[in-house]
């Protein structure tokens, strides 16, 4: 697909979004040039997931998304460029934001082994003062083997 066909399924994704198709507002050129293949597909990839679609942020859990956010980046007076990089979901959080995440759901095994550290790897969080009660709650439900998610791998309140 190339680039003229990749801003027009962006174009259309952000339509059905409920905003305008116009990815930037300002020089053409300048348009074109910062939408290029990577950043469009960047842009298609987080538009074509809808609300009510689940995927994994960064903490390791699962999300259900509530809505896009989409927001316009000034980069001088004259451009503004579109950006979709963060989704809010419905337990009140929003995304990280970075640009590698949130990516498609992960099962629950692949949740508890990525929660599951290893001991010295909670001491060196202890000492570098990362580690929270909230942390050892989550360890210690992992290691009495009671589920830290529910069957979807949406994070269970801890008690």
């Amino acid at each position: 697909m190339g680039n003229r066909a990749l801003r027009k399924r962006a174009g259309q994704l952000l339509k059905q979004a409920g905003h305008g198709k116009r990815l930037w507002r300002g020089s053409k050129r300048r348009g074109r040039s910062h939408f290029n293949a990577r950043h469009t597909r960047h842009v298609i990839e987080r538009l074509e997931r809808k609300p009510g679609d689940l995927v994994n942020d960064c903490d390791g859990f699962n999300h259900v998304i509530k809505d896009y956010i989409i927001w316009w980046g000034e980069w001088d007076t004259n451009f503004l460029v579109v950006n979709v990089d963060q989704y809010a979901f419905e337990d009140g959080r929003w995304s990280c934001g970075c640009p590698y995440g949130p990516v498609d759901a992960w099962t629950v095994d692949q949740i508890r082994n990525f929660h599951d550290l290893s001991d010295e790897t909670i001491e060196s969080h202890r000492e570098g003062g990362w580690w929270t009660e909230k942390n050892q709650k989550l360890i210690d439900r992992i290691r009495s083997g009671d589920p830290i998610t529910d069957e979807r791998g949406v994070k269970l309140p801890l008690e």
